[in-house]
């Protein structure tokens, strides 16, 4: 039988066609038995891949291999040191001077933080301590050398040049960057330098090449690309993840509450809220994708969650967790709620948002809706809203096209005059 006789430079266990062979040491020569053939060799420390290759063995006798790992070894200890600081208890006390030092429960440890004249790009909220700072999904706060607030309470810094520093203080992302860098997992994100769109992950690496036209922040694992006018999405690892072919892709992350689900039907139903269910679902991402057929909604597995094209299906705001759809299927508007499984009947000709109340006109008449409980019944001329200082909320004065005096409801949708 051929034998293969492999050189080190590291340390590791060597498995042969998935079966454990033996280790491997810089100090000698290791000489394993091998099929004659193609036989895949793994390289592993502590049970995690470190390189993979195919040998391939044409006759008996001896092959050599020289097999060099220090660089993989090195990369992988460093994603796994910062992993766990990722995962530790870190806070951020701000100094008078402009300074700032991070203190690490979990580690034990107070540094400053390694920048000199630099500024946060976002504060949190105190939680008891002098100062905390928000860290992102890679366990990095963002910070900013040169840079002015942007706005008058300096939340936001712009101008100058970005970086991020970890959970011990230390700078891990570069500060050479035009973005705020902020990462939405912990892998890669979207950076800006010299005015290029580049993938980098988190310690300022380049992640892999951007061969697109343009590129969008990631949400959750997900990123919306563009080429030659189409659209599509990648994951972290710069894999296509769906097609390049639609003319507009709006991705949303739901929060896991509950959520609407259609029911099995023998025959098509005449509305969607006559056959839906409230079902508890994990946090997910969500595509709306936009083609010539019309709009449509798919789950991360990439199926649809409703069995219909829309005619058309846009965000209404971003400030209700991104999730209010304004839906449009037969020339009728809705409006589905997903992180709290709520929605409006599609069946109106228009509708829109004002704060957290939806008007609604069909026909000749109006109402609101708050959320997916009706307030006000759609049976008036027009509506104005009012801040009742007694009540501390809404009220709303219903208006009849017959005249006379209005007709007020408060946010419960009880009349009160």
């Amino acid at each position: 039988m051929p034998t293969l006789k492999i050189i080190s430079d590291s340390t590791c266990s060597l498995f042969i066609d998935k079966k454990y062979a033996g280790e491997l040491s810089p100090e000698s020569i290791s000489v394993f038995e091998i099929e004659q053939g193609d036989s895949l060799l793994e390289y592993k420390l502590n049970n995690e891949l470190i390189q993979k290759v195919i040998v391939s063995v044409e006759k008996t006798g001896a092959t050599m291999l020289e097999v060099s790992l220090r660089d993989a070894i090195s990369a992988i200890t460093k994603k796994n040191d910062a992993k766990s600081l990722c995962s530790s208890v870190a806070y951020v006390i701000k100094n008078e001077d402009g300074t700032a030092d991070m203190i690490n429960e979990t580690f034990s440890t107070k540094q400053r933080i390694a920048a000199e004249n630099f500024d946060f790009c976002s504060w949190g909220p105190s939680e008891g301590k002098e100062a905390f700072c928000e860290f992102d999904k890679a366990g990095l706060v963002p910070v900013n050398v040169g840079g002015q607030p942007d706005d008058v309470m300096g939340y936001y810094i712009e101008g100058g040049r970005n970086g991020a520093a970890n959970k011990k203080g230390d700078i891990q992302v570069p500060i050479i960057y035009d973005n705020p860098i902020r990462f939405a997992n912990e892998y890669t994100t979207v950076a800006q330098l010299e005015g290029e769109k580049v993938f980098i992950n988190p310690f300022g690496e380049e992640a892999f090449e951007n061969c697109y036209d343009s590129v969008q922040e990631f949400v959750g694992n997900y990123c919306v690309v563009q080429k030659d006018g189409l659209y599509g999405v990648i994951d972290y690892r710069g894999n296509i993840y769906l097609d390049i072919k639609y003319n507009k892709i709006v991705l949303v992350y739901d929060n896991g509450e509950t959520r609407y689900a259609l029911n099995r039907w023998s025959t098509p139903p005449k509305t969607f809220e006559d056959n839906i269910q409230e079902f508890k679902r994990d946090k997910t991402v969500f595509f709306c994708v936009t083609s010539e057929k019309g709009s449509q909604i798919l789950n991360e597995k990439l199926k649809p969650v409703y069995p219909f094209v829309f005619q058309s299906a846009s965000l209404m705001s971003p400030y209700l967790r991104n999730s209010v759809w304004l839906v449009q299927l037969n020339n009728r508007y809705g409006v589905y709620y997903f992180d709290k499984g709520r929605c409006i009947p599609v069946e109106y000709d228009s509708i829109r948002l004002e704060s957290s109340f939806f008007y609604v006109i069909k026909g000749r008449k109006c109402g609101i809706y708050d959320m997916n409980r009706l307030v006000v019944p759609v049976e008036y001329s027009h509506i104005k809203r009012e801040y009742d200082n007694v009540r501390h909320g809404s009220v709303f004065k219903a208006y009849s096209s017959s005249g006379g005096d209005p007709t007020i409801y408060d946010s419960d949708g009880q009349i009160i005059n």
